[in-house]
């Protein structure tokens, strides 16, 4: 759900910022605001549950002076080398931070005015960190810790939030210039673009509210504030029960084509229905890697929305294909939404091994 409201927020309340004279503004923004709360009350529900099976979702300030010690050597050789304060004066400041990830703000005393520093919390850090039944979220362990970032200086306040940028930009018409360069300019574009929402710790003192929301230009009606800001993702990549609690393994059924190898030889007789996920997509990667390299094979056509990435098995049998000396073309669509750099790459793929690619954009 969260990911699925940080595109909301990035793209369709994007655009009702840009015309709020013909969109209703206020009622998408309270339907935003009690989205939010929902989770909340669900979170909270789940965190209850996961009491009751032994695991206990914590802070830093309930731990043993024993896991603390612990949880400083994690700090100090696997999250400290990594992280890196970026004194904010304006929204120029924040152009790098990604949209959607989680921050720690932080202001620092000073003789005249206060610093204003953000720590981003880059993806490659892992999210959650367990010392026996408890588990501790990796902002709250920065922010321990602290002084160890800031030496000799005095801490004022600190607390977590994450904002989300305006990913609404429109494919220019230009067409003196090659497609894919304008969708470069887009993909570049939403790195620099303004946060557009904010979520933030209400716990966060006054004066570090004011300053984040006036360095970002946000206005208040889009800053909601939590009593305790959870990126809710991150639990879609860390299993916190045992496998007991897990849904059953499944493995998709593979299709034997009574022995035969080829499947062309098996179409001869008849139709193959493949109903997935149930029946194995190898199937139709099988399909196509036969095609790669059947002599009876001359050309092959094939649309893609989206890919896992660009090694992809269809990838690599329709590169194989073309490689093979047979007439590949690609219908790639490039306006994937968010996954237009994937394929802008799998473009470039295609291309250095021979396929003709279409683009999508070019029948709209």
């Amino acid at each position: 759900t969260t990911s699925n409201l940080d595109e909301f927020l990035s793209v369709r309340f994007a655009y009702t910022l840009k015309d709020k004279k013909r969109q209703p503004f206020k009622e998408i923004l309270k339907k935003i605001h009690k989205f939010i709360k929902c989770q909340i009350i669900v979170y909270n529900d789940l965190v209850k549950e996961l009491k009751d099976e032994g695991v206990h979702i914590t802070k830093m300030s309930k731990l043993d002076k024993k896991e603390v010690r612990k949880l400083k050597q994690v700090f100090q050789t696997s999250i400290f080398p990594i992280l890196t304060p970026i004194l904010v004066y304006d929204v120029q400041d924040i152009h790098n931070i990604p949209s959607g990830d989680n921050c720690i703000a932080v202001e620092i005393k000073q003789s005249v005015d206060n610093i204003f520093a953000i720590i981003p919390i880059p993806k490659t850090i892992d999210p959650i960190y367990q010392i026996g039944n408890k588990v501790i979220f990796v902002e709250d362990i920065i922010i321990h810790f602290l002084d160890e970032l800031f030496i000799n200086k005095e801490i004022k306040s600190a607390g977590v939030f994450r904002f989300i940028k305006d990913a609404s930009f429109c494919l220019s018409h230009d067409d003196s210039r090659f497609v894919v360069d304008r969708m470069n300019d887009i993909i570049q574009m939403r790195k620099t673009s303004k946060p557009l929402f904010i979520e933030l710790e209400s716990d966060m003192s006054d004066n570090l509210i004011n300053l984040i929301g006036e360095r970002l230009g946000v206005p208040k009606n889009q800053v909601h504030f939590e009593t305790q800001l959870v990126d809710y993702r991150r639990f879609s990549k860390t299993k916190l029960l045992p496998d007991k609690y897990s849904y059953k393994p499944f493995k998709p059924k593979p299709y034997e084509g009574k022995g035969r190898y080829s499947l062309f030889s098996v179409i001869d007789d008849k139709d193959i229905l493949l109903h997935h996920p149930y029946d194995s997509y190898d199937t139709v990667v099988r399909f196509i890697n036969h095609a790669a390299i059947d002599p009876d094979v001359v050309a092959i056509k094939q649309t893609l929305y989206r890919v896992s990435s660009i090694d992809s098995p269809i990838v690599k049998g329709l590169c194989k294909a073309a490689e093979n000396g047979k007439q590949v073309s690609v219908l790639v669509e490039i306006k994937a939404r968010f996954d237009e750099q994937n394929n802008i790459n799998l473009i470039d793929k295609l291309k250095a091994s021979g396929c003709h690619v279409l683009l999508g954009t070019e029948y709209l």
